[in-house]
């Protein structure tokens, strides 16, 4: 968000979430989380959906740095089969550890074959982790990707499932 001078406060809501980041930006992002990694934070975390214009050299340059760093990258996936696919390959192709986050809310129907292509992910060698949490609700910033991608173009029916948390309104 910093590199790509993004405003949003916790994800980005502008830039970095719907412009794709030169060559100098990428790497200015992958020094960054390297610094970050030497100052001591544990892992590092990706959220592909929150950032849709990332591109595959994007992603392969925080995967690198992963690698590197023998860290994990906490992917947060885009939704089902293709998702998992979209985060599989630069986690083999760098041999970096990845941990795909929430499965359960990523995958829905598709969750067992998901956790079937991590066994076989596993098998290959690729250090793969998952994990679900029991609940079936969400939260995000309105502004996201997440939020502003389907629901102003794809799902207009779907604005009832959305609630204010303050006061558990409907939207």
């Amino acid at each position: 968000m910093a590199v790509m001078h993004d405003p949003g406060q916790v994800m980005p809501v502008a830039a970095g979430a719907y412009q794709a980041a030169s060559t100098a930006g990428i790497q200015e992002i992958a020094n960054r989380i390297e610094r970050g990694l030497h100052e001591g934070a544990a892992s590092i975390g990706a959220g592909f959906p929150y950032t849709p214009a990332a591109t595959r050299d994007e992603l392969l340059a925080v995967f690198r740095v992963a690698a590197r760093a023998s860290t994990t990258v906490h992917v947060h996936i885009r939704q089902g089969v293709a998702g998992l696919t979209e985060a599989l390959p630069p986690a083999e192709e760098t041999r970096a550890r990845l941990h795909v986050v929430h499965i359960n809310s990523a995958g829905y129907d598709e969750t067992p074959e998901m956790l079937r292509l991590i066994a076989e992910a596993r098998k290959r060698g690729v250090d793969v982790t998952t994990e679900a949490y029991p609940y079936d609700a969400g939260m995000t910033q309105i502004e996201s990707a997440t939020v502003q991608d389907p629901y102003t173009h794809e799902r207009a029916d779907g604005i009832g499932e959305l609630e204010w948390p303050l006061t558990g309104e409907p939207a």
